[in-house]
């Protein structure tokens, strides 16, 4: 966060128009500009004079390390331009940066925006919404849908439950799975979108494979199938994450295709 920023005016650029802030250099005098990542070419700031009410985005333009020691940087405003337009030296705004590099994400949020209103997980994505409901080939008006589990018993005995009734399912001791991770398989296999968090070492992997395992073990048929024929999409941060899922993946499919590079 940075505080007492002004807009001091606005300067021509091959690019366009940037508009150079000031802000206050009292806290920050042990940053070291010329290595800090602050304040980086393409970093993501937001400028707001009422605690956020209304805001403006920017980006930062222009990084000068011997200039940011006196508080000066240059920034091209993405949002908000009614606010800045508006505004006045005297105007005080508390700036805020996000953490994360934003132009590694940027083309991929300018593509969701191009992309059709009927978004996959809009709710969510877009508007942040908590609430998950079931997925349709749950909901596709069979009232004795079922789902087996023998992938997920310790001694794979067949085992075949009401699938989103949850009190329903086996308890964690008689699975393959600790508390913690049956809660996550069973959020994975009754909801549309899920998000499974942990430490490393707490099965996050294992899990995931044993969710696409169930879900290859269970083909659901009819007009809301997501099965069949219908392929599985792996998308994974790195090629090591990629590879060791699908490492896992061969103890019961080969039917798999690797698109990328990297593999090691």
């Amino acid at each position: 966060m940075y505080y007492d920023v002004h807009i001091l005016g606005i300067v021509a650029t091959p690019g366009g128009t940037d508009h150079v802030l000031k802000f206050d250099t009292s806290k920050l005098k042990t940053v070291k500009w010329d290595f800090s990542k602050r304040l980086i070419f393409g970093s993501l700031v937001c400028l707001s004079k009422d605690g956020f009410e209304t805001m403006a985005m920017a980006t930062i333009s222009n990084r000068d390390a011997k200039a940011l020691r006196y508080g000066h940087v240059n920034v091209n405003f993405k949002s908000g331009l009614d606010i800045i337009f508006n505004s006045t030296p005297d105007d005080e705004y508390v700036m805020a940066e996000t953490v994360t590099f934003y132009e590694a994400y940027c083309h991929v949020l300018e593509g969701l925006q191009e992309m059709s209103e009927n978004l996959p997980f809009e709710e969510q994505i877009v508007y942040c919404r908590k609430d998950v409901n079931h997925p349709q080939y749950l909901l596709g008006g069979r009232s004795r849908l079922h789902y087996d589990l023998t992938i997920l018993m310790k001694d794979r005995w067949f085992f075949r439950i009401p699938d989103l009734i949850k009190t329903k399912w086996p308890l964690s001791n008689e699975m393959c799975l600790n508390k913690f991770q049956r809660e996550a398989a069973h959020l994975a296999l009754t909801k549309r979108l899920a998000v499974i968090q942990g430490s490393p070492g707490t099965g996050k992997t294992y899990v995931g494979l044993k969710v696409v395992e169930t879900i290859l073990n269970n083909p659901i048929r009819g007009p809301f199938s997501c099965y069949g024929n219908n392929p599985i999409l792996v998308v994974c941060s790195t090629n090591h994450a990629l590879d060791q899922f699908l490492e896992g993946f061969l103890e019961f499919c080969d039917g798999i295709i690797r698109v990328g590079g990297g593999s090691k």
